[in-house]
């Protein structure tokens, strides 16, 4: 018998096992690691689109401007699968803020630290979770180049990101005023006072 052949009923065998395989796989992986995945993915798309009102209330955005463009960035740090998909979204819905069009670029956090000041974004979306020394760089960026960071991620605005959002009974946007402070930029008296502010 060639040994490539399989038996009458081997291919359900194997089928079945799978099967198995897989719901093996699922158990091991935690619960609640799946939801926080889930919740994290819901977080950045509403964060999305509260990202369009926080870099418009940026006041400062007229000396971000490159070739009559305002250039942001959806900044990722292992996968640019999700920030291709969001910049994608963006471009469709979001052609310009405050007058100017936009530019919507994908770059890993090295690049953009790499950046010269001269084409450092005028704003930065974050579509991956941040670890605690890159969160500092961000934080850092923000002070010295005047970008403004936004991150959708739990935490991150407590512990220094510029602007973010809080999701209780309702969807607040959220500033580090300490950040804001630091980094010299200004954001429209309105969009603060809607938001929940840390320090």
């Amino acid at each position: 018998m060639n040994p490539l052949t399989l038996r009458p009923g081997m291919d359900a065998c194997l089928r079945w096992v799978s099967r198995l395989m897989l719901v093996t796989l699922l158990m091991s992986t935690p619960t609640h690691s799946l939801f926080a995945d889930a919740a994290s993915d819901r977080r950045a798309r509403v964060g999305l689109n509260l990202f369009r009102t926080f870099v418009n209330a940026d006041l400062t955005l007229d000396s971000h401007v490159q070739n009559n463009r305002i250039p942001v960035a959806m900044l990722y740090l292992t996968s640019n699968l999700q920030a291709r998909e969001f910049r994608d979204q963006l471009e469709q819905t979001w052609p310009s803020v405050q007058g100017y069009e936009t530019e919507i670029q994908v770059v890993s956090l090295q690049q953009l630290l790499a950046q010269p000041n001269a084409n450092m974004p005028a704003a930065v979306f974050v579509t991956e979770r941040l670890n605690a020394q890159e969160r500092q760089q961000l934080v850092e960026l923000t002070i010295k180049h005047q970008v403004a960071v936004f991150s959708p991620f739990e935490g991150d605005v407590e512990a220094g990101i510029l602007g973010g959002l809080s999701v209780t009974s309702s969807v607040k946007p959220t500033v580090n005023l300490t950040t804001l402070q630091l980094s010299k930029l200004s954001i429209k008296s309105f969009y603060l006072s809607v938001a929940r502010t840390y320090e």
